[in-house]
């Protein structure tokens, strides 16, 4: 090549640069006398945590010594490159490092030959970074290891050599030189592949005008961290190409004299891999927090200190505990344990830890706001090198399981009790099948005397049929005479008595051997277990049915849905239903009345569905319907009856409504989780496609039906309402404050609805329980304000309306500006109107005491400023507003 590229100082500095460890030999002769490294970069330092002087003109052997490469190749790798076309490849394996290694050797100048060390170094991969990514798909990160340790084939030193201009122009990585000004000076081929602009359109142009605006400013940065004489090392930043797609760079860059040298690689693919696992850790993390309970790592460190370093946020529904606390020391979460459970748990732990076997205990604690709870935990121990153990583990709240097992033990215990108080009945027979004695508890059950029974036949006298079919049983004699064996009736059988009535009975019939051991009669005994089958009965609708309601459960649904999930039902189809304003009920007329609502629902649900549907609660508001070969038109029209007929009902004034939501199963391949999935979504839209328009329907029946029995708070609401605009208005509120006032105003008082009608009219003065009962009015207003998306804005301002300015209203005592304005204006306006209005004894105040009454009132009940207000619009010879009076009329 005529044209000289570069300076060997440039070579250099690119070098210096250069991501993989270079050493340059330089040779004596043409003979090959006493090769000696004349360059090494800073990457072939790193790698043997060398300094610079250690290596540099140190004899080339030391190369060998090193295992870096075989001797033989040392001393003629001047002939071989010289001879050859280009550079050459060997691999070499390094014991000190244990490592392989691809040599490339290649001609720098008449006497120099250059040597470039590509291998996996250690400091490429950053397995710590890989670690943290739990629980991702194990594949991925075999992917993303991998991609770390590549490195290109990068060879050759920038050089005036034809040689060193093959290398710029086919290496894998971006290759530029900039002006100071950043004007593109020079690039290679990748340039054109990855960017999609030809040399011609990017040379001598700003390199800033290809990167992403939004690195732009970080660009810029790095710009000036070259002036500063400083090199740039794994700078990250986006290309935007000629199809504006953008490519992901990594940059090492170098000041040399009035230019700048950089090496740019394409790191796309591997910012792709970190975003899909990040996605995945993520989904991970997500399912975690979904799971109920909490998962858990639990670490005992040598010193004693313990603690939780991973907790899922569901710790806090277990032990009132954040996972932030949980992490700093794990007393947090034992603190909880209940006295007399500690020193169980501790020794649990202490055995777990001892042994490294699974930990499993169930034990109490108590919570600040949930008292006393069940857990059950599990957890399984790993010790590590530094003698810390870590338990990963799962634990839940079996509160409701273990109350379940108390209450069954305890009938359990009833039922054993029952049993041992009852004696036997007892009738021996001869072979003939003849009665020949009968005790007196068999007399009492069978009805018989026993002078009226003995030498009868059995089977004359006792009736034995199947419960439900009442089928003639088996005669047991006649089955043991026949069979010499032990024989039961099993446990349908019902004894029918001489007059009629029939009792459950659980019987065993054995063969009696005389001295000779020939079968000489049978005995047999039998007990009423009428009660018993009753009871069972009980147990078996607890298990499976709603207490509340009477329909099925959750349990029995399950079940069920195992057992229709045929194809003799198909299509089966579901309705998915979960019932709206349970929230708002509960919280304005108390849970009684929610479940109220519920069992009205399930009488509804009972009425209009088939007999072979299985309708089940499966939440506190939420109920699911099995429906067997129902076509999709058929439940098309359940779906409109169940509407309609829910309409017709009504709870406290409203209409009952609820969600509904449906899927079909037509095929054995649809799965039946899916398909409950996409009901329960059906429901969940048509539940927000109808969320305003039920909320407005209920609030609307609440306020007339309110209105409407007491006529009186009608009046005051629009009077309170008058004067409140007035009063805001006066005041040179903004319209929507205005609006705002407006509507609480009106409806300050909706929440005397929960109260006995005797109170809201107050008949009669209050004795002091009934002052307490009547103050929590603002509160109920309050929660039927706050469930109601329209009204949602002014219930604090309705919570408030009895507040003082100097701290001594109700509910909260609140005080001063901590009342919002709202409150304060509605609250002068309700005085007012009570004021000047008929009191309970039928007289009316006169205005000028009204007038002196509210001067009083200055900062002690209400702001000042609010006073004055209302003072100037009212003429206090009417005690009417004079609309010209104010300011913003």
């Amino acid at each position: 090549m005529n044209d000289v590229l570069f300076s060997m100082e440039e070579m250099k500095s690119i070098m210096m640069n250069f991501p993989h460890p270079f050493v340059e030999v330089t040779y004596q002769d043409r003979h090959h006398q006493l090769p000696t490294v004349s360059f090494v970069n800073p990457a072939f330092n790193g790698m043997f945590h060398l300094a610079e002087r250690d290596a540099k003109y140190k004899p080339a052997s030391f190369l060998v010594e090193l295992n870096l490469i075989e001797e033989t190749l040392l001393d003629h790798a001047l002939d071989r490159v010289t001879g050859t076309d280009g550079p050459m490849i060997q691999e070499s394996y390094c014991k000190p490092l244990a490592k392989w290694f691809h040599v490339t050797i290649f001609l720098i100048s008449e006497n120099k030959v250059g040597f470039i060390f590509r291998g996996a170094s250690p400091d490429i991969i950053d397995k710590e970074k890989l670690d943290t990514f739990s629980g991702s798909d194990p594949r991925l990160v075999e992917q993303l290891k991998a991609y770390y340790t590549y490195d290109p084939l990068i060879y050759g030193v920038l050089d005036k050599t034809a040689e060193l201009e093959t290398y710029f122009e086919n290496t894998l990585d971006l290759l530029t030189i900039v002006s100071l000004e950043g004007e593109i000076l020079k690039i290679n081929g990748e340039w054109e592949h990855k960017s999609g602009f030809t040399k011609d359109e990017l040379t001598g142009q700003k390199i800033i005008d290809f990167i992403h605006t939004e690195d732009y400013e970080a660009t810029k940065e790095q710009f000036q961290t070259l002036y500063d004489n400083q090199r740039i090392d794994e700078f990250v930043n986006r290309l935007v190409t000629k199809n504006n797609e953008t490519v992901y760079l990594e940059w090492r860059a170098t000041l040399l004299d009035d230019s700048i040298i950089a090496v740019a690689r394409d790191i796309s693919y591997r910012k792709s891999l970190e975003k899909e696992l990040h996605e995945r850790n993520q989904q991970y993390l997500d399912l975690v927090e979904q799971v109920p309970g909490a998962i858990y790592q639990y670490q005992l460190n040598p010193d004693g200190h313990h603690f939780f370093p991973i907790a899922s946020s569901g710790i806090w529904d277990i032990y009132e505990v954040t996972p932030e606390e949980a992490q700093k020391s794990a007393d947090n979460v034992l603190s909880r344990v209940a006295k007399s459970d500690y020193e169980k748990v501790a020794a649990s732990i202490t055995h777990s830890a001892n042994t490294l076997t699974v930990w499993e205990d169930t034990h109490r604690v108590n919570l600040p706001s949930r008292g006393q709870r069940w857990l059950r935990g599990y957890a399984k121990p790993e010790k590590h090198e530094d003698g810390k153990i870590i338990w990963h583990g799962y634990i839940r709240d079996v509160t409701e399981l273990k109350e379940n097992e108390r209450t069954l033990q305890s009938e359990r215990e009833y039922f054993k009790t029952t049993l041992l108080s009852i004696s036997d009945g007892v009738i021996t027979t001869d072979l003939n099948g003849n009665i020949i004695f009968i005790n007196h508890i068999a007399e009492l059950l069978t009805g018989y005397s026993k002078l009226f029974i003995k030498g009868k036949v059995f089977s004359e006298v006792i009736a034995l049929v199947e419960d439900e079919t009442e089928t003639p049983l088996t005669n047991p004699v006649k089955e043991v005479i026949s069979k010499e064996q032990v024989y039961s009736t099993g446990d349908h059988s019902v004894m029918v008595l001489p007059d009629g009535r029939k009792i459950g009975i659980e019987m065993t019939a054995s063969p009696l051997f005389d001295v000779d051991d020939y079968l000489s009669g049978v005995v047999v005994v039998f007990r009423d277990v009428t009660a018993q089958r009753q009871e069972n009965k009980k147990i078996r609708k607890m298990t499976f049915h709603d207490t509340l309601t009477g329909l099925y459960n959750r349990l029995f649904f399950e079940e069920e849905l195992k057992r229709l999930d045929t194809p003799r039902n198909y299509p089966l189809a579901f309705l998915y239903m979960d019932v709206n304003g349970l929230k708002l009920i509960n919280d304005v007329f108390g849970h009684d009345s929610g479940d109220e609502l519920l069992k009205r629902v399930a009488s509804v649900l009972n009425a209009a569905c088939r007999h072979d549907d299985i309708i089940s609660r499966v939440g506190g508001d939420e109920f699911i319907i099995i429906l067997p070969n129902t076509q999709e038109q058929d439940l098309i029209t359940i779906r409109s009856r169940l509407t309609e007929s829910l309409q017709n009902e009504h709870i406290e004034h409203m209409k009952l409504s609820v969600a509904l939501g449906s899927s079909l199963k037509a095929s054995p391949q649809e799965v039946v989780d899916h398909l409950l999935e996409e009901a329960e979504a059906d429901m969940y839209m048509d539940k927000m496609t109808k969320k305003n328009q039920r909320e407005k329907e209920a609030f609307e029946s609440l306020a007339s039906y309110f209105f409407e029995t007491f006529p009186d708070e009608k009046r005051h609401g629009e009077e309170v309402e008058r004067y409140s605009e007035a009063i805001a208005r006066q005041l040179n509120l903004p319209a929507w404050q205005i609006n705002r006032i407006q509507k609480a105003a009106r409806y300050h008082d909706i929440g005397k609805l929960s109260l006995p009608k005797e109170l809201v009219k107050r008949t009669k003065e209050f004795d002091d329980q009934q002052w307490q009962e009547f103050m929590r009015h603002p509160e109920s207003g309050y929660h039927i304000l706050s469930n109601i998306s329209h009204y949602k804005d002014v219930a604090d301002a309705v919570l408030a309306h009895h507040e003082r300015y100097d701290g001594n209203g109700y509910p909260r005592q609140l005080k001063g500006d901590e009342i919002p304005i709202e409150a304060q204006i509605i609250s002068l306006a309700e005085l007012y109107d009570i004021m000047t209005k008929e009191m309970t004894d039928g007289e009316k105040r006169a205005i000028d005491q009204v007038e002196k009454a509210l001067n009083i009132t200055r900062d002690k009940q209400f702001r000042a400023d609010i006073v004055d207000a209302f003072m100037d619009i009212i003429d206090w010879n009417t005690g009417e507003i004079i609309a010209s009076q104010i300011k913003n009329h």
